[in-house]
């Protein structure tokens, strides 16, 4: 079940406290490589500078694959009352939507889980201006409306990440099923509109 993310899955080397993270996308051997979760090690990742990625349009369709992988398995968890991992997917799932959505509109996404970096910032205000610019001329593919919430609310979830991801391990029941209703319904919302989007650039 969810064989891909699974897959991908087994490829990441993971700590509590920020030991390095593969992507998933093949690390040394030419995917989108390694980073750290930022914010699990002090702001290391910060000090060091955020690497930016030039996804491919191909990866940008495996990044939405698997963010709609992530959403399925957040709604499963949901029918098994897992509050907590339903959060942590959701979140996983937000995250490769608005990298794709970036990697789609620039060409680029920073390799950082929280969006609230110096980079990521004007990585964002990069596509805020393809976006107006296409808008004017009616030939936009995501509104800009749907970039800034996409953007500021994967930003607002990350940083409930490792309670959600470690909270079961903690034995504290941090989300009940009102904050998953809710974080479902807003990823539900982001991956169908990612989805539409890519489409509608790959007819073009």
């Amino acid at each position: 079940m969810h064989a891909n993310v699974e897959k991908r899955r087994k490829k990441q080397s993971e700590s509590r406290f920020g030991e390095v993270l593969q992507d998933g996308y093949g690390g040394d051997g030419g995917g989108f490589g390694c980073f750290e979760r930022e914010g699990e090690r002090g702001g290391e990742g910060m000090k060091k500078g955020i690497q930016v990625i030039e996804p491919s349009k191909s990866d940008c369709k495996h990044l939405i694959e698997d963010s709609v992988e992530f959403l399925k398995i957040a709604e499963d968890l949901f029918t098994k009352e897992k509050w907590n991992l339903v959060v942590k997917n959701c979140i996983d799932s937000m995250e490769l939507s608005l990298k794709a959505v970036l990697g789609l509109i620039i060409g680029k996404y920073p390799a950082t889980h929280d969006f609230q970096d110096k980079k990521s910032r004007e990585l964002y205000g990069e596509a805020m201006e393809i976006i107006n610019r296409l808008e004017k001329t009616k030939l936009g593919y995501f509104q800009g409306l749907f970039l800034t919430r996409l953007f500021f609310i994967t930003g607002l979830w990350s940083k409930s990440y490792t309670n959600s991801k470690y909270g079961d391990v903690w034995n504290v029941n941090v989300y009940q099923k009102l904050e998953s209703e809710f974080i479902i319904k807003q990823t539900r919302e982001f991956v169908e509109n990612v989805k539409k989007g890519e489409i509608r650039l790959r007819k073009k």
